[in-house]
């Protein structure tokens, strides 16, 4: 399957529809810095297809590892120009740890049910990984998909993530919703054809 295809309900919620769209990028050491680059990479390519502005798409991004950490908010950038600056300067952790669940709850409770959160914005997660969660991820990934109607998806890249966690923190059908590169390079190949569906499906 490619990318571009996986995503396409992403695609259909593009234009000026107001969107909150967290990227969820993990930090363990399992990445390396080179996938890490790979990810950050990705998430510019991404929204820059995306309508970033006030009263468009608001962007945040999460990093997880040891302990979660949030580096953008939802109201923190309103233009693709600022946000591109912002995430050029997220540093890659290489954490020990992967505990995806802490960073899930830290999703739910300091994003989707914070003040910078929009009442009436399609909610969207896009999670980033490399690794298996360490941690509980039943029980966030459930608050996420069933309390706070968040569309989840999954990009696993190597070989040392949980499939059946992927699809376990996923929505459903897991076709449209999981997807796997072998290597952050195979990810950078896809991002530009992405790119595109997402500038088509806009119009």
């Amino acid at each position: 399957m490619h990318f571009d295809s996986s995503l396409i309900i992403l695609t259909d919620i593009g234009g000026n529809l107001e969107i909150d769209v967290v990227f969820f990028l993990d930090g363990s050491q399992v990445v390396t810095q080179d996938n890490f680059t790979h990810f950050v990479s990705f998430v510019k390519a991404i929204t820059a297809s995306l309508n970033v502005s006030e009263n468009g798409t608001h962007v945040a991004v999460v990093l997880y590892g040891d302990s979660p950490k949030l580096v953008i908010d939802f109201d923190d950038h309103f233009d693709q120009s600022s946000l591109d600056s912002a995430v050029d300067t997220i540093i890659y952790p290489g954490s020990l740890l992967s505990n995806m669940g802490a960073g899930l709850t830290l999703v739910s409770s300091g994003l989707f049910n914070s003040g910078t959160a929009r009442p009436n914005a399609i909610r969207v997660l896009v999670v980033l990984t490399a690794s298996k969660s360490q941690d509980d991820i039943e029980v966030p990934s459930y608050d996420l998909l069933t309390n706070d109607k968040v569309k989840i998806f999954i990009i696993g890249v190597g070989t040392e993530y949980s499939l059946g966690q992927l699809r376990e923190i996923s929505s459903d059908p897991d076709s449209s919703f999981v997807v796997t590169y072998t290597s952050g390079d195979d990810l950078a190949l896809a991002t530009s054809s992405f790119k595109v569906t997402l500038a088509e499906g806009r119009h």
